[in-house]
């Protein structure tokens, strides 16, 4: 028998995987619009002993990027995508998400898409439609982690962002907490530390940063109830990836 609550780590490990080689957000000093540079990422995870396999993709396209995270063990498989692109100020404008879930069988479905035109987006999860006004510097449920990393790099420490997530808009917040060295099954890395602040909330989140690798995260731990979800990187590959 499956223990209970246990697709919840398997979906929260996918949904924080998604930091990348960013750009700043609208509220803050932008840089120069330079190109992403596709990459295949691949981490190791566990639940409480329990394996878990990420992969997480970057492609560009003619029009933009396509970040895809993908989860799977025995239990079932996660796959969510965001499609985004960089405006002449080099910041990130979402377009659309789609999420999958599949656990025991069961499929559940879940998506976002940003109408700039008229300035909203819409969301659609569990049969309802959530309709929201848009502004420039709302993020999406991915994107919005590339722009974290990239503060991260760039040396800032406002680190708050506008999330369209699940037909609302949400505050994520972070903090800083210093440099570690971190082991990982791909070598060993300097690391800047950051955990998620949340209001009124027992769950602690903490994410290392290698600086070696442009911030990309080389590790992320959470706690809650006694329990821990662990995820380590494990590759990465800037070659072999299908631009489409």
């Amino acid at each position: 028998m499956a223990r209970p609550g246990i697709t919840f780590p398997f979906a929260f490990v996918i949904s924080i995987l998604a930091f990348a080689l960013p750009y700043a957000n609208a509220g803050q000093d932008t840089p120069s619009p330079t190109p992403l540079k596709p990459y295949h990422l691949t981490y190791t995870a566990s639940y409480n002993g329990w394996p878990i396999t990420l992969h997480r993709t970057l492609k560009r396209n003619k029009d933009g990027y396509l970040l895809t995270t993908r989860a799977s063990n025995f239990l079932g498989r996660i796959r969510e995508s965001e499609r985004f692109h960089l405006d002449e100020a080099g910041v990130i404008v979402p377009e659309n998400y789609h999420y999958e879930r599949n656990i025991f069988g069961k499929t559940r479905t879940e998506t976002m898409d940003v109408d700039l035109t008229n300035g909203r987006s819409l969301s659609r999860r569990k049969g309802r439609e959530y309709i929201l006004d848009y502004t420039p510097g709302q993020l999406g449920p991915l994107s919005y982690q590339e722009v974290l990393a990239e503060d991260l790099r760039q040396g800032r420490e406002r680190l708050c962002y506008s999330v369209i997530n699940r037909g609302h808009i949400r505050e994520y917040r972070f903090k800083r907490l210093g440099q570690e060295t971190v082991e990982t099954p791909l070598g060993r890395f300097t690391a800047e530390k950051v955990e998620r602040l949340r209001d009124d909330d027992e769950r602690e989140t903490l994410i290392w940063f290698a600086k070696s690798l442009d911030y990309l995260p080389v590790k992320l731990v959470q706690r809650e109830d006694g329990e821990q979800y662990e995820m380590t990187i494990e590759s990465i590959d800037h070659d072999n990836v299908t631009t489409r």
